[in-house]
């Protein structure tokens, strides 16, 4: 039930129409909240709660305040996606939580409407269905923002695509007329300012309001993602369990040094040569996981018994305090057994321990929402409803941005692109620990300038490290008696890389 954009033309009406003052108040306010953030999606989020925790607003107010946030996420989001070199995974809890502010404030107006049908109620209903489809026209203005809409939808039972549904369908259409003749008879205050009674007034068509069209392009595009991810599940079913003998380990008592290195929420990397994956997976590292931590460790931090422990609390006291997400979906592992591996890395966020505990705590409850979810084997980081291991940390540590890369055109991240963070100019990561094993189960801490080089970075004589790559171009010769003669040549060369 997603759909297509009819017309442009209803926005710009739209905002023409809204009242100055409001919508200027809205604009200034999301303008205050970046200006102290560290991002424009960090101004949404604040905005947002400031919108849904105003007990000073009227219903239509409130209505009125998500529905013009809403709606600027919209317009953000379609200009973030067309151009974006890295992903943010605020954005698409931002999309679910917005739109369920929306719908819970348009409940209201409903419920509020259904006590009579005054001029009042009348307008109400009116505004609904003129926002929602103005919102709707947003959404599907581009294949990314309608893929994401209906993605975080299906992470609310569905609950966005059966609200448009309802509040767009032709039972509201055939209802317009009556209530714009209720709102023509009795007047309320503010009925001059809504777009239906506006395109009435001036004797303009108004059948691009309660309307929805399917777009036939996402059906095969759909065909295309459900096919790709079919085949790479096939494939990974095959080559997931291919593994043998193993040569180097990491002894005991450098498990001890890494264990006391490690703090709560620290985003831990696994390298196993042993394993037919990790050649296929496209880097150095193969798989990433969250520690969450210890019984004492969140006692010190002051936050053990908050209640966005409870889901962990029971598998952390059980010294199950690792989470990821493997190709047969969530799991918990004990240190001792998941530290089998050849190669072994740890980083942290910059500064997140010293954040406020509500900081900390979200990042606990996305990581809880994600416990529960099937692998993505699509590897689709605009899809939250599966997620693959590197997804969940794009998911679950708020904003912060996330180098990808384009695969069949998708934007993925992968461990190696969030371990290749730490190299990046001004990193909101730093590395804590890096442990290389060896045959005789002993390991070797190794310096960040050593992992640098495995990973394709050069270390500068500042302390920053440039990605290598290669540059080649194609050189013509012309021979007499030989005809002309094609070569490609190529020239390393290092580059920084910035978010």
């Amino acid at each position: 039930m997603f759909f297509k954009l009819k017309s442009k033309k209803v926005i710009i009406t739209s905002l023409s129409l809204l009242r100055v003052k409001e919508l200027s108040a809205f604009f200034i306010l999301v303008f205050v909240s970046v200006s102290v953030c560290s991002s424009e999606l960090s101004g949404f989020e604040k905005n947002l709660d400031i919108i849904k925790y105003n007990s000073d607003y009227s219903a239509n107010e409130k209505h009125l305040a998500i529905y013009q946030h809403t709606l600027a996420l919209g317009s953000y989001g379609v200009d973030y996606l067309s151009s974006r070199q890295s992903v943010n995974g605020l954005f698409l809890t931002l999309v679910k939580d917005s739109w369920d502010a929306y719908i819970a404030a348009s409940d209201l107006i409903l419920k509020s409407s259904r006590r009579g049908f005054s001029g009042r109620e009348a307008l109400a209903e009116l505004y609904l269905i003129e926002r929602t489809q103005l919102l709707y026209d947003k959404y599907m203005e581009s294949r990314a923002t309608r893929f994401i809409l209906k993605d975080q939808s299906t992470m609310i039972d569905n609950k966005i695509e059966k609200f448009i549904g309802r509040i767009l369908s032709r039972s509201n259409r055939n209802k317009i007329p009556g209530l714009i003749d209720v709102v023509l008879r009795k007047k309320p205050a503010g009925y001059k300012d809504s777009i239906i009674y506006r395109k009435f007034h001036n004797k303009e068509p108004l059948n691009d309001f309660a309307r929805l069209d399917y777009f036939f392009s996402d059906v095969l595009a759909s065909i295309f993602f459900v096919s790709t991810r079919s085949i790479s599940r096939s494939f990974g079913a095959v080559v997931g369990p291919v593994e043998w003998s193993r040569n180097a380990r990491i002894g005991s008592a450098s498990q001890k040094q890494i264990l006391a290195k490690l703090r709560p929420l620290d985003i831990i990397f696994e390298k196993k040569s042993n394993k037919l994956t990790d050649y296929l997976i496209p880097g150095y590292w193969g798989h990433n996981a969250v520690w969450l931590g210890t019984k004492e460790q969140l006692i010190e931090l002051g936050i053990w018994g908050a209640k966005e422990l409870e889901p962990f609390r029971e598998k952390i006291e059980s010294g199950f305090s690792i989470i990821e997400m493997r190709r047969h979906g969530a799991a918990f592992s004990r240190f001792h057994e998941w530290i089998a591996m050849d190669a072994f890395a740890s980083i942290r966020v910059k500064g997140l321990l010293d954040k406020p505990d509500k900081n900390i705590l979200k990042v606990f409850s996305n990581l809880n929402e994600q416990a529960g979810k099937e692998y993505d084997f699509g590897f689709n980081v605009d899809s939250a409803a599966k997620v693959t291991c590197s997804e969940v940390v794009y998911l679950s540590y708020g904003d912060y941005k996330w180098p990808t890369k384009n695969v069949l055109g998708r934007a993925t991240v992968g461990p190696n692109e969030i371990a290749e963070l730490i190299f990046y100019k001004d990193s909101p990561l730093e590395l804590i620990a890096f442990v290389t094993g060896d045959e005789r189960d002993r390991a070797e801490f190794q310096s960040k300038e050593v992992l640098a080089d495995l990973m394709g970075f050069n270390l500068q004589e500042d302390g920053t490290f440039k990605k290598r790559y290669k540059s080649c171009y194609t050189e013509k010769a012309i021979h007499s008696r030989k005809g002309m003669r094609i070569k490609r040549r190529c020239v390393e060369k290092e580059k920084y890389l910035y978010l």
